[in-house]
């Protein structure tokens, strides 16, 4: 009886171990990296609220505007392996500190530009510079966190981009409109001080997070052992899969990776279209000035909030991935093409919440998805291939958009493309679906 009693009595001091480590986590891991996503995120997209001032200045085309904001993809792609190798070698908090200062430094300098040539050559620097840090901090969290905690981890880092945008949108359009102390244009005002943030940030997270669980001094000793234990757990039932993915070569010949990367090609096709083009579309529309349209380009990204928080609090309720993701993506393919074929408005963007929204929560709980099947160095490496294929679609994705509207004067035909291309990627997910919510490491 008395071991009985005390068994309860040491799962019960363990539950409350580990909530109280999940508590601290959400505090010195989760919050600095939400923070520096937020930055990176309006660093990025900032462009779209400056394309109101600047390609008239420059004299952008809108094909010559969507290579500007593709190329930073170009040199993200380029040095994302690189980036997360850096990562392994100098340690998170090092790797965080030289990247965040690299990439403050040039957002801030995007001020200095006055030729169309200085755009494409700052915004591929800014995109060297923040390469790797989406599969940096996923990889991150997934090393501090049990497998059951990771939907809502990763998508507490994602809400980087909707609230990049909520915040950015009025803020870059206030800018935008308004004096400067500089006397600087207003684009070029706003690339200043939303670049100078970065590189505090970059300071700050250096002295508040810790490589790995062992050398946190914040968690206490059982803490550390609660975490210790149940990622050291998860990591030996791993290596006991006998086609567990055990080499770089094999995961990229995986059929499994390529799948899981082309869900994620689509998603980001379709928030990268609202992303970099949504601004543009609402100032020939509503003829509105930017404070206007800075606060209208938020509606969407609401949407994408609300989805994000809402579908990753059940996923992780429920444990299940694929359907979770599957439903999201048709509401947001939905969302896309209604908006598109109605045109007014109001409606357009109450269509476009509804859009965000599907995007939103498939995005969010897709990053559960990579946790469940590779392990340990394996899936920073996978979780890395992933994201670098998927991201092929923020560089040509632009470029596509801004073409299609150079010759054809069209915002509407490139929103039923995304849509389709949302439905399209729906079929990796059905096909492998069974394998995911196993957990199963396949080869």
């Amino acid at each position: 009886m008395n071991d009985v009693f005390g068994a309860a009595s040491m799962a019960q001091h363990l539950e409350v171990e580990g909530r109280s480590a999940w508590r601290k986590v959400r505090v010195r891991v989760l919050l600095p990296m939400l923070i520096l996503t937020v930055l990176s995120s309006l660093d990025r997209v900032n462009i779209s609220f400056a394309a109101l001032q600047l390609n008239p200045t420059l004299g952008l085309s809108a094909e010559q505007y969507g290579i500007a904001v593709g190329i930073f993809f170009v040199a993200y792609l380029l040095f994302q392996f690189p980036s997360v190798w850096l990562q392994r070698c100098l340690g998170t908090r090092l790797w965080i500190l030289c990247i965040g200062v690299s990439w403050g430094v040039v957002a801030a300098a995007m001020a200095l530009i006055h030729t169309r040539t200085g755009l494409y050559a700052m915004r591929f620097l800014l995109g060297m510079a923040e390469a790797g840090l989406a599969p940096g901090i996923v990889y991150y969290c997934s090393s501090w966190l049990p497998r059951a905690y990771r939907a809502a981890a990763i998508t507490t880092t994602m809400l980087a981009i909707p609230i990049s945008v909520v915040i950015g949108g009025p803020l870059s359009g206030w800018l935008l409109s308004h004096p400067n102390p500089l006397q600087l244009s207003g684009w070029r005002w706003m690339m200043l001080v939303e670049g100078v943030p970065t590189i505090a940030m970059a300071v700050l997270a250096y002295w508040l997070i810790a490589n790995r669980v062992e050398e946190a001094s914040w968690l206490s000793a059982g803490e550390r052992r609660w975490l210790g234990a149940q990622l050291r757990i998860e990591s030996e039932q791993f290596a006991r899969v006998a086609d567990r993915v055990d080499t770089v070569r094999k995961l990229i010949t995986s059929g499994l990776v390529w799948q899981v990367a082309a869900v994620w090609f689509a998603l980001l096709l379709g928030s990268n279209g609202i992303l970099f083009w949504l601004p543009l579309v609402l100032k020939q529309f509503s003829g509105r000035g930017e404070l206007a349209v800075g606060i209208m380009s938020v509606v969407p990204w609401v949407g994408l909030g609300i989805g994000l928080l809402a579908n990753a609090w059940h996923s992780d309720r429920t444990q299940e991935r694929t359907w979770h993701v599957i439903g999201a993506m048709l509401l947001g393919a939905l969302g896309l093409a209604s908006a598109a074929a109605i045109g007014a408005e109001g409606l357009s963007l109450a269509l476009l919440f509804v859009a965000g929204c599907g995007i939103g929560a498939a995005q969010g709980t897709f990053w559960a998805i990579p946790g469940n099947l590779w392990s340990g160095a394996v899936l920073g490496t996978a979780i890395t291939t992933v994201n670098l294929l998927g991201n092929l679609a923020s560089l040509v994705g632009p470029y596509i958009i801004g073409w299609v509207r150079s010759h054809t004067g069209s915002f509407a035909l490139p929103a039923y493309g995304l849509a389709a291309c949302l439905l399209l990627g729906v079929w990796p997910l059905l096909s492998s679906r069974t394998r995911i919510n196993q957990g199963e490491t396949v080869a």
